[in-house]
């Protein structure tokens, strides 16, 4: 556990260029998915920015929803939605939108973007702790229609990271 958190001090203090955090990569797997549910975050300091992703998945008409603090719910964004809106509470970003139940999502095709601040290949994924994303992806992990994903700078890609028992893996990586 303190090999976890030294690792996560070290790359929250890691001054990354603009150009790597400011820009969501120009993501082909996006065009080429087949969901219809887009389960995302709304990017903290430090996180890949996926708003032009949320933004182009509404312009399609698609379902997309932000997690709300009890992980169990997903709040439905709609076009125009304004990041400032959103609020902060007990770390957890949320919206006050019609709710998404998570469990209803086992027969629906949808992608789970996932912040993290490092990965391997294999995708486990160092978060920022508290075991958030862990939570929803060990319902999410029952449903084969889900497929999660995380976005990350290909320098925050290691080979090994320090893993606990509870720590879940994304379905795939995407290295930018």
């Amino acid at each position: 556990m303190q090999e976890k958190d030294a690792l996560r001090r070290k790359l929250k203090a890691e001054k990354i260029t603009g150009r790597i955090w400011k820009q969501t990569p120009d993501a082909p797997f996006f065009d080429k998915m087949d969901f219809d549910v887009l389960l995302s975050f709304i990017p903290l300091e430090g996180e890949v920015d996926v708003t032009p992703l949320i933004n182009r998945a509404l312009e399609h008409s698609l379902c997309v929803a932000v997690p709300t603090t009890d992980y169990l719910h997903f709040a439905c964004l709609e076009k125009g939605w304004e990041k400032s809106k959103i609020q902060l509470s007990n770390g957890t970003r949320s919206y006050d939108g019609k709710l998404l139940d998570i469990r209803t999502l086992e027969d629906k095709k949808t992608v789970i973007l996932v912040p993290a601040l490092a990965c391997t290949e294999s995708g486990l994924r160092l978060g920022r702790g508290g075991g958030f994303y862990d939570r929803i992806l060990s319902v999410l992990c029952e449903f084969p229609s889900v497929k999660s994903i995380c976005m990350v700078p290909k320098e925050r890609i290691f080979e090994v990271l320090p893993v606990e028992e509870h720590d879940m893996r994304v379905s795939q990586v995407i290295g930018f």
